[in-house]
C-alpha cells in the first residue's frame, strides 16, 4: 500500500514565523481504492463539499464528527511528526554552533543531554524575552540562510548579557567562528536547506515505515521546495535501498528507507489519501497551536500515542529536567558549557578533548571519596 504525506505550517526557511508556530509531517499507509471509499463515505454521512481539507474541517462541528472518525479508524495507519519551529531552531543552534567543536566526542555529549540543554538555555531565553534572544534568534536564521555569515558573530562581540550562560555561548560562538562558518558550507555555498523541516520530516518518516513494512510507494503533496529537494538529493532516490541501523543510546533506530518507485507528487484535490494526510497534520496542527479549545483537547489526547511512534523525531521545548536547577542534566549542562568556554578561550582546537579529559578525572575524584565513605 502506498505512504501518503502532506504537511501543515510549513514556512520554508523562516522557523520564526508568528502565525504557524508549529510544523506537522504526516505520513499515511493506505491503499488508493480504501482512502477514496473512506473520503466518499465522509462526504456523504457529515454533508462535506469539494475537497476534504483539514483546515476548513477544524472549525465546523461535522468536520470534528469527520475528523474523530478518521483518527478512530486510521490512526494505527498513520505516523506523525511535529516540530515547535523556534525550539528547532535552538536545536539546531547546537547542531551548527557546538556539534563542530565537540563532534569526535558526540555521543558522550548527546547522552549527557548537553544538545537538550543548549537548546532549551537558547529557546528559554527567547521564550522569555530575556536580554538580547530575540536578536541572537534572528542573526542565528540569517546566518544558517547565508543572508548576513556575520551578523551573529558581531551580535555577541558587541554586545553582554544579564545571564552568563548566554554569556557563556556567546564567549563560545566568537572562539569557534570558523568552524562554524565551515559546517555550514559546501563549496563555499552556504546550505541553507538545513532550515527546511519538511525534508527532515519525510525522510525520518519513510526510514521508520520501512522498518516496518519494506519497500515503499510514496505519494507526497505538491510542494516546489520539497520536490526540488527531492530531485536533487540521491538520498530521496536511491531504489531497493538496503536499510541500516544505527545504536542510539541502547536502542537501533533505521537511518535509510527502501523505495520500490521513484517518490510522486500529486495534488491533493485529485487524491483521497493525500486528503486523508491532510486532514491528519492539519488536526494536529490546529490543536497544538489553540491548546485550550475543548476540541483541541481532544486531539490532544493522542500525542503521547503519536510520539511512541515517531518521538525522537517530535521536536518540542523539554524545560524538566535541562533547566531544573537540582537535575543532574542541568549541573552537568552547566559545567560542560562553562569549562567547554574556558577551554576554548585558551586552546580552541583541543577545548573538547580538554573538557572530556577534566570530567574524566572529576568523576574519579568522586570515586574515589564515595569509596572513603
Amino acid at each position: 500500500m502506498p505512504i501518503f504525506c502532506d504537511e501543515a505550517g510549513y514556512t520554508g526557511y523562516n522557523l520564526l514565523e508568528e502565525i504557524q508556530p508549529y510544523f506537522v509531517y504526516c505520513a499515511l499507509n493506505i491503499s488508493d481504492e480504501e482512502a477514496s471509499v473512506f473520503v466518499k463515505y465522509l462526504k456523504q454521512k457529515f454533508h462535506i463539499q469539494g475537497e476534504l481539507k483539514g483546515a476548513n474541517q477544524f472549525r465546523t462541528t461535522n468536520g470534528q464528527k469527520a475528523i474523530e472518525e478518521l483518527f478512530e479508524k486510521y490512526f494505527d495507519n498513520v505516523k506523525i511528526v511535529f516540530h515547535h519551529k523556534k525550539y528547532a531552531l535552538a536545536c539546531k543552534f547546537y547542531e551548527y554552533i557546538f556539534e563542530p567543536v565537540v563532534s569526535q566526542y558526540s555521543t558522550f555529549f548527546y547522552r549527557e543531554g548537553f544538545n537538550r540543554f543548549i537548546a532549551n538555555i537558547i529557546f528559554g531565553s527567547l521564550h522569555n524575552k530575556t536580554g538580547n534572544a530575540e536578536n541572537i534568534f534572528s542573526s542565528f536564521q540569517k546566518l544558517l540562510k547565508g543572508e548576513d555569515v556575520v551578523g551573529l558573530f558581531k551580535l555577541f562581540e558587541n554586545d553582554s548579557d544579564d545571564n552568563l550562560l548566554l554569556n557563556w555561548i556567546a564567549q563560545f560562538t566568537i572562539q569557534h567562528k570558523e568552524s562554524i562558518i565551515e559546517e555550514i558550507t559546501t563549496d563555499g555555498e552556504i546550505m541553507y536547506w538545513v532550515l527546511d523541516l519538511a525534508q527532515s520530516a519525510l525522510y525520518n518518516l519513510l526510514c521508520l515505515w520501512s522498518e516496518e513494512i519494506g519497500a515503499l510507494e510514496v505519494i507526497c503533496d505538491t510542494s516546489k521546495p520539497l520536490k526540488e529537494a527531492v530531485d536533487n538529493s540521491t538520498v530521496f532516490s536511491k531504489l531497493n535501498n538496503e536499510i541500516i541501523y544505527t545504536d542510539h543510546f541502547g536502542v537501533k533506530i533505521p537511518i535509510t528507507f527502501n523505495l520500490s518507485k521513484p517518490i510522486k507528487f500529486s495534488i491533493s484535490k485529485n487524491c483521497p489519501g493525500l486528503q486523508m494526510a491532510d486532514l491528519f497534520s492539519s488536526t494536529i496542527f490546529q490543536a497544538l497551536k489553540n491548546p485550550e479549545e475543548s476540541f483541541s483537547k481532544k486531539i490532544l489526547d493522542y500525542i503521547p500515542e503519536i510520539q511512541a511512534k515517531t518521538g525522537t523525531f517530535c521536536i518540542m521545548p523539554q524545560p524538566e529536567p535541562y533547566l531544573d536547577r537540582k537535575s543532574i542534566q542541568f549541573s552537568f549542562g552547566v559545567t560542560a558549557l562553562k569549562h567547554l568556554t574556558q577551554f576554548s578561550l585558551k586552546q580552541p582546537e583541543t577545548a573538547a578533548a580538554m573538557f572530556i579529559e577534566y570530567f574524566r578525572l572529576e568523576v574519579e575524584k568522586i570515586r574515589k571519596i564515595s569509596k572513603k565513605l
